[in-house]
């Protein structure tokens, strides 16, 4: 029922401790991590800004690592958990562009065996490969890279614009062709907050069945889960100062098995105070 509850602790400006149920400390897109998921947990972010006033691009150096519990076990086995740890970079690339990007390890404890009808009490789409009595077959150790390159103006008519770039790589899966995940997208314009701002975004994603664990990427790319792939479509417009209409369009499919095409339009108004 809550969708925020957490302490946060500030020593110096560099360093961040939080606790609790919050939003995402790291740097992703929601092709891993649906916008709506919360972690619940405990976070350390640090940052240092470095090479400021010198000859070399200003840049931010950020490490975000954390501790989030996701089961108890009563039968004996060893609780579900997740640790996380990134390292990233935001840099200005004169006056022109900026560059973002993040290393990600995402290590999911003893999810190998685990019975997917647990999951499926938090929404799984049994989409990551099981064994014997719906036990999940292997587990999930994930190296994620995450890239934003923004333009501040390159066509000249003062419109910013970003390539998205995402990839994700099972290293606990035997089976190669079942391990990845990827997206590529281009975003023009920037986040709406005033009347009359607007973005459109396209982005292609692809993830297999064991890529990630079925229960946190994007809901809507063929209703969630792996084993999915697809193009998704954004518009958002300002209608007056902090409230934003919101056109989301999905077109995707399952990669392997029944190739029944699925397309979801979304419509919403934000309002921001």
């Amino acid at each position: 029922w809550l969708n925020y509850a957490y302490a946060q602790y500030e020593p110096t400006k560099w360093l961040t401790f939080l606790g609790g149920k919050f939003e995402s400390p790291f740097f992703h897109t929601d092709m891993l991590w649906d916008s709506d998921i919360r972690f619940d947990g405990f976070a350390v972010k640090s940052k240092k800004t470095v090479f400021k006033g010198t000859k070399l691009p200003e840049t931010e150096l950020f490490l975000v690592s954390g501790y989030f519990p996701l089961d108890n076990n009563t039968a004996g086995a060893s609780d579900l958990a997740l640790s996380v740890f990134q390292f990233g970079e935001e840099m200005k690339i004169g006056e022109t562009a900026k560059l973002k990007s993040g290393l990600a390890y995402y290590n999911f404890h003893n999810m190998e065996g685990y019975v997917t009808s647990k999951l499926e009490e938090k929404k799984s789409t049994n989409t990551s490969t099981t064994v014997g009595v719906a036990r999940i077959l292997e587990d999930f150790n994930v190296l994620s890279p995450t890239v934003e390159l923004t333009f501040n103006d390159p066509l000249g008519v003062g419109v910013p614009i970003t390539l998205i770039g995402e990839y994700a790589d099972n290293l606990a899966v035997t089976n190669d062709k079942k391990n990845d995940a990827w997206r590529a997208g281009v975003q023009f314009g920037k986040k709406v907050k005033k009347k009359r701002d607007w973005m459109v975004l396209g982005q292609y994603s692809r993830l297999e069945n064991d890529s990630f664990v079925d229960i946190f990427p994007d809901a809507d790319l063929n209703s969630g889960g792996t084993n999915a792939r697809g193009w998704e479509f954004i518009i958002d417009y300002g209608l007056m100062d902090n409230v934003a209409l919101g056109l989301d369009y999905y077109n995707s499919r399952v990669i392997s098995g029944a190739k029944a095409n699925d397309q979801v339009l979304e419509a919403d108004i934000v309002i921001k105070f």
